[in-house]
């Protein structure tokens, strides 16, 4: 085992890990924040950096604060919540920058959308922790299950439905059937998607049917070894953008932060500032999130 050393942090990777020198040797050091002093131990070395973790703050920085959320020094699902919400955007913009130095100059002024740090996602994937039964994410760095109490960056709505679910799965047969649980939010509403691995009895269907009626929410089954579950045409998710309406499948892929999307496609729609005799292809298009407002303005000719 290596003995602890101080280090001194000059920066901060995308992935929340301080950045410092032994010997002219790159180390990152996860949960160390830029102009910090910390105590930390060699855990991983390498040709071209090592890896350190940290065990003391011993000069915090004055950006650093208290993390909202009880789990985050366990669970993998948030890496910057010790970091104040304008570094974070700061440091993001200096990532951003720092990826298209060879476009943008240093003097450039660039402006990064944002919105707010916290109940903000319409949308996650939960996973089951079969030993005790309860709910959460994937631990740092691990694929362990961290069973957790309530998620903040979660919408409202979602927060709700995730302390009813946990409460009603607990000591139920079901979990023993589960994959994983879905959440999503938009503006049909709330749902809940089960991944099954295996058949269940029609009873314990009827059962959870009307615990979703009861919470209010729709809920969808994913058949074991089904790719995605059978949803029915009227049964379409929606959410409303640019005064249109995106009909989607529960299971497509949509943007999780909704204020985060409404500024992204103005911000196209500003940039590009389309008119009729352009031409547009949107190569990527997904659900239409950017294609039908830009083919509302006669812009668009192929998307796939």
């Amino acid at each position: 085992m290596k003995p602890l050393q101080t280090f001194h942090i000059d920066g901060l990777t995308h992935e929340a890990k301080g950045v410092a020198r032994l010997g002219g040797k790159v180390v990152f050091i996860d949960g160390a924040l830029p102009g910090e002093a910390v105590s930390a131990q060699i855990t991983k070395t390498g040709r071209h950096f090592d890896e350190a973790k940290l065990s003391e703050v011993i000069e915090p920085s004055q950006y650093r604060i208290d993390p909202s959320c009880q789990h985050f020094s366990e669970c993998g699902g948030c890496s910057f919540q010790h970091l104040s919400w304008q570094e974070q955007v700061s440091a993001k913009s200096t990532w951003l920058k720092g990826q298209l130095r060879n476009v943008v100059s240093d003097d450039e002024d660039m402006h990064i959308l944002a919105d707010k740090g916290e109940g903000y996602r319409r949308r996650a994937r939960i996973a089951i922790d079969y030993k005790s039964g309860g709910l959460g994410f994937r631990g740092k760095a691990s694929k362990e299950i961290i069973s957790i109490e309530q998620c903040v960056v979660l919408t409202e709505p979602l927060q709700a439905v995730f302390s009813s679910l946990k409460a009603a799965l607990s000591n139920d047969e079901l979990v023993r059937s589960l994959g994983h649980i879905e959440l999503l939010e938009d503006s049909k509403g709330v749902s809940v998607l089960f991944r099954l691995t295996s058949v269940i009895a029609d009873s314990l269907t009827t059962q959870w049917q009307n615990w979703a009626k009861s919470e209010e929410i729709v809920l969808y089954w994913q058949a074991p070894k089904e790719s995605k579950a059978c949803v029915e045409l009227e049964d379409m998710r929606y959410y409303d953008l640019d005064n249109m309406r995106f009909n989607y499948h529960p299971q497509d892929f949509i943007q999780v932060n909704t204020m985060m999307n409404q500024k992204m496609v103005a911000q196209a729609i500003e940039w590009l500032n389309p008119t009729q005799e352009d031409v547009i292809l949107d190569l990527f298009c997904g659900v239409g999130n950017f294609s039908l407002p830009l083919a509302k303005r006669g812009s668009i000719r192929d998307w796939c």
